[in-house]
């Protein structure tokens, strides 16, 4: 990974670290379900978390 994504990465909360991981792996949510021992339900909720998070980190490094 690029320092940009580690930099995001390491931001995130530990529970959400390997979801992201795994979604930027190329995983679909289904795979990223089946590897995290979660429902795809759980999957789809925290995946648009995790990229409202770092549009949040995007927007606000770019006001500093």
């Amino acid at each position: 990974l690029n320092d940009s994504y580690r930099q995001y990465l390491d931001e995130l909360p530990e529970k959400f670290r390997e979801f992201a991981e795994l979604y930027i792996a190329g995983f679909t949510y289904p795979e990223i379900a089946e590897a995290m021992d979660c429902s795809e339900r759980t999957v789809a909720r925290r995946i648009p978390m995790i990229l409202e998070q770092w549009q949040q980190m995007a927007r606000d490094s770019l006001t500093r």
